[in-house]
């Protein structure tokens, strides 16, 4: 009887050991593991983490509207000062930005009708968390960083601002990248 007990603790504690990390922690993991460079084995432990929001494609279809929108009035205001002053070449500069502005909110709807359904869907998640990185060279606690990641475990972005999070996620958008581009 001894024995089998004794083999069954055995047996936990093993499968304790090798228990799989929680997905968000493997994915966080993943990416720091792979952000830092050097030769060697790195250890990633995160000590916590926590989901402090969503966002819809429709929400970030609209965040990245209004960054384009807002460069278009900017570049009218800009515009019309330059030409009110005659500075020719500075007006005709700001009405091509403002041309392609407005191109690029066209292209972002079009992005929208495209999405259909999915619009609504989540796109993506917010972490924040906390943990310790050691190996190839560098040893750091840290307490706060912040991680965005979609549905599907791809990081979009890993900052220590939450302010900056969502610098670099509408490249989850379908076709953001190439609708965002100058001619």
């Amino acid at each position: 009887m001894k024995k089998t007990l004794f083999a069954a603790a055995c047996a936990l504690a093993l499968c304790a050991c090798s228990a799989p990390k929680d997905p968000v922690e493997q994915i966080i993991s993943d990416y720091m593991e792979t952000a830092v460079e050097g030769e060697g084995k790195l250890s990633v432990d995160i000590y916590g983490y926590e989901k402090i929001d969503s966002t819809t494609f429709r929400e970030e279809l609209q965040r990245r509207k209004n960054v384009f929108e807002l460069k278009l009035d900017q570049n009218q205001k800009f515009y019309s000062e330059y030409n009110s002053k005659g500075q020719r070449k500075a007006a005709v500069e700001k009405m091509a930005a403002m041309i392609e502005d407005a191109a690029v909110v066209k292209r972002l709807d079009s992005l929208g009708v495209a999405l259909g359904e999915r619009i609504d869907d989540v796109a993506f998640y917010d972490y924040s968390f906390s943990g310790e990185v050691s190996g190839r060279g560098v040893q750091d606690r840290f307490k706060e960083k912040f991680i965005a990641i979609t549905p599907q475990g791809e990081v979009l972005a890993m900052v220590s601002d939450r302010k900056s999070l969502h610098k670099s996620t509408g490249r989850v958008i379908p076709g953001y990248v190439e609708a965002v581009k100058s001619e």
